[in-house]
């Protein structure tokens, strides 16, 4: 049922309507829903890839942050302005297989300085392995009136 709706709100256009209406409460520019071009764009775009063939072993989601941080993307005090162009998209998952080569993020920086500030963050965050570990399952906790209960697989 959740589902239906979800695909109900998306193929009516509600979902966008209401994405649109949060980015105007939050002082944002709305049109940025309809055309993306207009949110601020990095000087610098480069595909980090894989440096060896095996498993997609880990990605370590503090390093990805203090990667951004690094790139100017987050913040180490309230004072710091954010560069909302900077950060990465990561497209490698734990437990893909990749071969030498092959991209696994896209590096969006200021300049060839932060590109080399996010490889070395992005070689700090992912580790290629020869073995995958399992699958972390989707659902680990569920909160009641009792409390926090940790779920247990069938």
């Amino acid at each position: 049922a959740a589902r239906r709706m979800m695909e109900i709100a998306i193929g009516t256009g509600r979902a966008a309507e209401h994405f649109q209406k949060i980015i105007e409460l939050q002082g944002g520019n709305q049109a940025v829903v309809d055309d993306p071009a207009l949110l601020p764009q990095a000087a610098e775009v480069e595909l980090f890839v894989a440096p060896r063939r095996g498993f997609v072993a880990r990605i370590e989601p503090r390093a990805v942050g203090r990667g951004v941080t690094a790139l100017g993307g987050g913040r180490t005090t309230m004072e710091d302005k954010l560069d909302l162009s900077v950060g990465f998209v990561i497209s490698a998952r734990p437990g893909d297989w990749v071969e030498l080569g092959e991209p696994l993020a896209t590096i969006f920086a200021r300049d060839r300085a932060g590109v080399e500030i996010g490889r070395t963050a992005l070689r700090a965050a992912i580790t290629i392995g020869d073995e995958a570990d399992p699958p972390l399952p989707l659902v680990s906790h569920r909160v009641t009136s009792k409390g926090v209960e940790l779920l247990v697989g069938d």
